[in-house]
């Protein structure tokens, strides 16, 4: 038997592609209120789940040239109307930008240049619209040089490729949310000079049809050659120093996603330790090389550990990844150590020794500094965590996957440990309360970046009229989302009452014999003269389990579940967990207000009676 309990999406932030405004998605966590979360669009549909966390930035001060970019209706327009959508994605509302003759109308911003930088660059999220050939359409026009510095049609049939190629400029990186909806960075080619002045665009259609329209979200245009994240006016540089005294011998782990370009003029650090220029530990992105290397040195000769080439003229990895970084390192002898970058899953070539013996640490190196060196030097980079263990010289040769360190470092107490984006644990999945037809697409997914081109986690739910439920190999990932794919929905639209991501409570088996009673709720009465008289009302299940055996450990765990849902919050029961034809799920809440536990005559195990309600 067991117990789904343990729901992350209770905690989490909740963000649908799009809601209807009397039906926020808060309602989600108490599936007792009468509202539900509901869809408006019967294309596919998303539920995202976010654990909560914030990556941390670490970025240079930026400013995002566009004004009102968080409300594009107050931008100029031409044969174009633009209107708020009530589409909302992560917080922001799309615009929808729509032709209002017949000619392929724009809204735009004209910005007077005093740029830094001859290439800027930004990023804008684009959603489908109603345009015949599914388009979208962005132009970013020199008006000084009387020239087009970016442009791109952006090809909705193309998902989950490349949206295509720019006409002009270069596209650096895309996302797509979803089947309807991208995210595209871009950096424009050369302005002639620093004074160029520019106007920004964004098409409701790149057609001269009317009517036609396109959503438009979070445009961004930065005086910088690459891109940073979206911000909507300016961003303060972030420089994050923790006291932290240096081991001679330890363990490190970090998980983060750059934002710079390759082959950049400067160096960009990830973590260092610094007292002065020949007393540091230093963890960076070597810019002249292309490669993350470890530099160490406290008053002699600089000794280094360097990964491999992320371009070797050969093979082509990009920094601008999921990247872990780790690695294992004694100050007092050269062999010996563990050093390696995974990215995007795939472990690079290890160096595991220094390219000389170490100078023997003397020096106290009090203060660690995460993604930059003395406030300077930043790595512009987005961390997940920073973790530290202290080694005692053990081997870890055999390590090569995240899984892998995880499982080495699992019993290891942390010396020092910053985690920015926690993650959600789930091995099962379920929707209740819905209206879904039964020829709906249902998927549950993760990934550790809000980004959802190939996730590494995907499963297919099989629909059930009442609970539809999913069971899988445990995952954690900060990022979930439900996918749904409901055109025929009778409904005219998809709600859902609740949604579970979490892991299970184990119990002992029971029965096949066992009896669940089916009770109804109905009073009945009477009359003196023979008649029935009441109200037919709902039925539920009531069943009750005696457990002689328990041991201490289960014991342990049951208590924990009872402190987290009491009896007042509703778990999902699966009294035969492999049989759910022969007795599906039922959402029911705990009976007793307490648990009684007795101890068995040997004194080892345990007994307990437990019992259910089904509530709907």
């Amino acid at each position: 038997m067991r117990l789904l309990y343990d729901n992350g999406i209770a905690g989490a932030v909740l963000t649908p592609s799009s809601e209807n405004a009397n039906y926020p998605a808060s309602n989600l966590k108490d599936p007792r209120l009468s509202r539900h979360l509901r869809f408006t669009d019967l294309r596919t549909e998303y539920l995202l789940v976010d654990s909560g966390g914030l990556l941390k930035d670490i970025f240079q001060a930026t400013v995002n040239l566009l004004e009102d970019s968080d409300d594009l209706t107050l931008w100029s327009t031409i044969n174009a109307t633009v209107v708020a959508s009530g589409l909302f994605y992560d917080g922001s509302e799309f615009a929808k930008v729509t032709n209002s003759v017949a000619s392929a109308g724009r809204i735009y911003q004209h910005e007077t240049g005093l740029f830094t930088t001859l290439t800027p660059a930004g990023n804008v999220i684009c959603r489908l619209g109603d345009v015949v050939d599914n388009k979208g359409y962005i132009l970013i026009y020199n008006t000084t040089g009387a020239a087009v510095v970016f442009s791109q049609i952006i090809y909705f049939d193309n998902y989950p490729n490349s949206p295509g190629t720019p006409t002009v400029g270069t596209l650096r990186w895309y996302r797509w949310i979803d089947s309807q909806t991208i995210e595209i960075h871009y950096t424009c080619i050369s302005l002639v000079a620093l004074t160029d002045d520019i106007e920004f665009r964004l098409y409701a259609s790149p057609n001269a049809t009317v009517d036609e329209y396109t959503y438009w979200m979070r445009p961004q245009l930065e005086d910088l050659a690459y891109d940073t994240p979206y911000v909507d006016g300016s961003r303060s540089a972030v420089s994050p120093n923790h006291a932290f005294e240096m081991p001679g011998m330890f363990i490190f782990k970090i998980k983060a996603r750059p934002w710079f370009p390759f082959d950049t003029t400067g160096n960009h650090r990830c973590l260092v330790w610094y007292i002065d220029g020949t007393h540091v530990f230093r963890l960076n992105y070597n810019a002249g090389t292309d490669i993350i290397n470890i530099g160490w040195q406290d008053g002699g000769a600089v000794r280094a550990l360097h990964s491999q080439l992320f371009d070797d003229g050969s093979s082509h990895d990009d920094i601008n990844s999921n990247l872990i970084i780790f690695g294992a390192f004694r100050l007092d002898q050269q062999t010996g150590q563990r050093f390696f970058v995974i990215v995007d899953g795939v472990k690079q070539t290890e160096d595991t020794s220094f390219d000389g013996a170490p100078d023997s640490k003397t020096s106290s190196f009090p203060t660690l500094s995460i993604g930059h060196e003395s406030s300077g030097n930043h790595i512009d980079s987005q961390f997940e965590s920073v973790q530290f263990w202290a080694w005692d010289g053990s081997d870890l040769g055999t390590l090569l996957t995240e899984a892998e360190i995880d499982a080495a470092m699992a019993n290891r107490p942390t010396i020092f440990e910053q985690v920015y984006q926690p993650k959600i644990k789930a091995s099962y999945a379920a929707l209740a309360g819905h209206n879904l037809s039964a020829d709906a697409l249902i998927k549950v997914q993760g990934n550790d970046w809000d980004s959802w081109n190939g996730p590494p986690f995907e499963q297919m739910l099989v629909w059930d009229q009442a609970i539809i439920l999913k069971n899988f190999a445990e995952k954690e990932y900060a990022f979930w989302r439900f996918l749904i794919d409901n055109p025929n929905n009778e409904d005219g639209y998809i709600k859902l009452g609740l949604a579970y991501l979490g892991t299970y409570l184990q119990l002992p088996e029971i029965e096949p014999g066992i009896q669940i009673p089916h009770v109804t709720v109905t009073q009945k009465s009477v009359s003196r003269s023979g008649q029935i008289y009441g109200r037919k009302s709902y039925q539920k299940h009531v069943p009750a389990f005696a457990f002689p055996f328990i041991e201490d450990a289960e014991r342990k765990n049951i208590d924990e579940m009872f402190e987290s849902a009491g009896n007042i919050t509703p778990l999902f029961l699966l009294v035969w967990e492999n049989s759910l034809d022969v007795f599906g799920p039922l959402y029911c809440t705990i009976v007793e207000p307490e648990f009684t536990w007795q101890k068995s005559e040997s004194g080892l195990l345990w007994s307990l009676n437990i019992s259910f309600e089904e509530v709907f």
